[in-house]
């Protein structure tokens, strides 16, 4: 089922096979020798900044699914304003 432009299928996927960080959403930036956290949300990905230690990008990142995700998938969808 797709909602403005997000699948909620999507938004529960299991992690990647390849995924090496352990967690969907984070992974080491080489460039800049830093943790990068991201989230994909209504078709657009969204950098949630870069991190010296693994625990704050993933902290970001799942403060990022309660703001994003939790939303449309509890059906409340429509209570995130445009801006977000």
């Amino acid at each position: 089922m797709t909602i403005k432009n997000t699948k909620k299928s999507a938004l529960k996927a299991k992690l990647h096979f390849n995924n090496k960080t352990g967690y969907t959403g984070v992974r080491w930036a080489k460039q800049s020798n830093k943790w990068h956290a991201y989230i994909g949300f209504r078709g657009k990905q969204i950098s949630l900044g870069y991190y010296s230690n693994k625990e704050d990008a993933i902290a970001a990142r799942k403060e990022a699914e309660e703001k994003y995700h939790k939303p449309v998938l509890d059906g409340l969808e429509d209570e995130l304003s445009p801006t977000d």
